[in-house]
């Protein structure tokens, strides 16, 4: 039954167990970048502009390059580049470079935080990289280099993760822990998934995240923990409903609601 609820206040502390985990291993990035610290935050976790190299890279024909960042403004911006002997390969905030030919493939017009993802699953250099180039235009907070072109699950669990770990709402999908395990079912809670956003600690997705709220446009719920055991997870969405108060029965109301998903496991 759907529950309306006026105020939210989350404190305290969570008591979830641990997750049974599979045996199943996120893959190992070449590369792995995460802001340690800068002049904005996504999540409560540091996020700039200014740009980081990596330089010498090693070469491999096919790659997985997933990034967070926020756009700062209404135009086109390079969120990484990758510089080859034979032409720069680069990620923009509406459109993928491969040399001379401009791939667009969503639109930039909005200024929410965003995982985004570039497989490339055959060679199209012989050359080895010479740099990468993250950040510089757009607020970035972390980037992921893989060595290789990622399989469907081992992406949606790596999506998962950044997701989580920095307020942002995926599309029309499952979110994951490090095992593989449904930590927000979107078939069951489909109607709330707007400004998904939640707590953990997984040691095998690397996430530990005490504190979080969405990073998408009118989030006004904070959830905060002050102890998660190994393997927690508490997940929240929203039913996208008005931000006004109406009466109902003498009370008054929010039009907004929530669900929220809590993982408890064995022991």
């Amino acid at each position: 039954m759907k529950q309306t609820i006026h105020k939210i206040i989350l404190a305290g502390v969570l008591t979830l167990g641990l997750l049974a985990t599979a045996s199943a291993q996120l893959p190992t990035p070449l590369y792995a970048w995460r802001c340690a610290s800068g002049d904005s935050a996504m999540n409560f976790n540091p996020a700039t502009m200014s740009a980081t190299h990596f330089d010498s890279l090693p070469y491999t024909g096919s790659y997985t390059v997933v990034a967070v960042y926020k756009p700062v403004a209404d135009s086109e911006a390079t969120v990484w580049s990758m510089r080859h002997g034979d032409g720069t390969r680069s990620l923009g905030t509406g459109r993928i470079l491969v040399d001379s030919v401009s791939i667009i493939y969503e639109r930039y017009g909005d200024l929410r935080p965003v995982v985004s993802t570039l497989r490339q699953s055959a060679p199209d250099s012989v050359s080895p990289f010479s740099f990468m180039t993250v950040g510089g235009q757009v607020m970035t907070a972390e980037m992921l280099y893989y060595g290789g072109r990622l399989g469907n699950a081992a992406l949606r669990r790596v999506q998962s993760l950044l997701a989580l770990r920095y307020g942002i709402t995926l599309g029309p999908v499952d979110y994951l822990d490090g095992a593989g395990h449904t930590v927000w079912d979107y078939a069951d809670s489909g109607l709330y998934h707007h400004r998904v956003t939640g707590i953990g600690r997984d040691t095998l997705s690397g996430l530990s995240q005490p504190r979080s709220r969405s990073g998408m446009e009118g989030s006004m719920l904070t959830i905060s923990s002050d102890s998660l055991r190994e393997g927690s997870y508490l997940v929240a969405g929203d039913d996208d409903g008005p931000l006004v108060f109406s009466e109902s029965d003498g009370v008054e109301l929010l039009g907004r609601t929530w669900r929220m998903l809590g993982t408890r496991a064995e022991g």
